[in-house]
């Protein structure tokens, strides 16, 4: 071993012992009885401190291992490399934090504009409309079974390692899953849109809550099979500050073109309409965004279904 003190401890996949000691990196294999130790003078770690502080094997059985003042190092088994994650506290990181601050102040902004407009120009029955729906659809989100979550996972050691056909594979995967989920979501929207018209009491007509009630959700349809793979990348790719960033463009036209609407005294469908509107908008940015900052993508390949399992 590289030293006694040791700070943690972690197995992975394949029953062997990572040991992470103030002097470098051990792995002990149980089977055969033996150490291996990856000092920081090794070639095949890429560690900038001697001194290992963390270890964490993730469910692809890739090695985490958090140095004491020298950033994150990432070991895949499948290329038996470790790699150097990186970090950009300059750009990223500040960016993130400026534009989540900004979208804040923005929303609060809004939000103490827009719901007395909509009293006033449409009335409480129809805003009360407009809330259930959103509500129901709230609810569809449990449609997406931590797919995110799994995609999340997967991507930041591919990304972090700037291994784009990994990357790929599991971006390809991830859109596998997120169709079915907008296919199963259309299928919950049309359902709701026809159903719900006959439980809600309501002075509108059958045809005036069922075009709220589809209008509001193929939003959440386009997210799906549009946009949504896309926003895992950006996250994994540390890149928050984008997504904040086009979400308080969308709302501030959004919210400007719902105070003209209701100026003009809309009805809630054309209201409804308008947000379907920005969805589909919404989903063509990120495309636009996506295929400019990752010239490499390319979703034209083998699944990697497993990474999401």
């Amino acid at each position: 071993m590289c030293a006694n003190y040791v700070r943690d401890i972690c197995e992975d996949k394949q029953g062997d012992i990572w040991i992470g000691t103030f002097r470098g990196l051990n792995k002990y294999m149980p089977l055969t009885d033996n150490f291996i130790s990856y000092p920081n003078t090794s070639r095949n770690m890429l560690a900038s401190s001697t001194s290992v502080w963390s270890l964490l094997c993730d469910n692809q059985g890739n090695i985490w291992i958090g140095t004491y003042f020298g950033g994150v190092n990432y070991y895949s088994p499948a290329i038996n490399r470790f790699q150097y994650c990186y970090n950009s506290p300059n750009n990223s990181s500040k960016k993130n934090i400026i534009s989540g601050f900004a979208g804040q102040i923005v929303t609060i902004a809004l939000g103490i504009i827009i719901p007395r407009l909509v009293l006033l120009n449409i009335g409480s029955e129809a805003n009360g409309l407009l809330s259930t729906v959103t509500q129901i659809f709230t609810y569809f989100a449990l449609l997406e079974a931590g797919v995110g979550n799994a995609a999340l996972q997967a991507l930041y050691g591919p990304i972090g390692s700037n291994d784009t056909d990994q990357s790929n594979r599991i971006l390809a995967a991830t859109q596998f899953y997120y169709k079915r989920t907008g296919l199963l979501y259309l299928a919950g929207v049309l359902t709701v849109g026809f159903l719900l018209p006959l439980v809600v009491h309501s002075s509108f007509s059958y045809q005036t809550v069922f075009l709220v009630t589809i209008l509001g959700g193929l939003g959440g349809v386009a997210r799906y099979f549009a946009q949504a793979k896309y926003l895992m990348l950006i996250k994994a790719d540390g890149r928050n500050y984008a997504e904040t960033n086009i979400s308080t463009i969308i709302n501030i036209l959004i919210s400007v073109t719902k105070i003209i609407l209701l100026c003009a005294g809309c009805n809630v469908v054309v209201i409804q309409a308008m947000y379907f509107g920005y969805s589909v908008l919404t989903s063509f940015v990120y495309v636009a965004y996506v295929r400019k900052s990752y010239p490499w993508l390319n979703l034209q390949v083998t699944l990697d279904l497993q990474a999401l399992s």
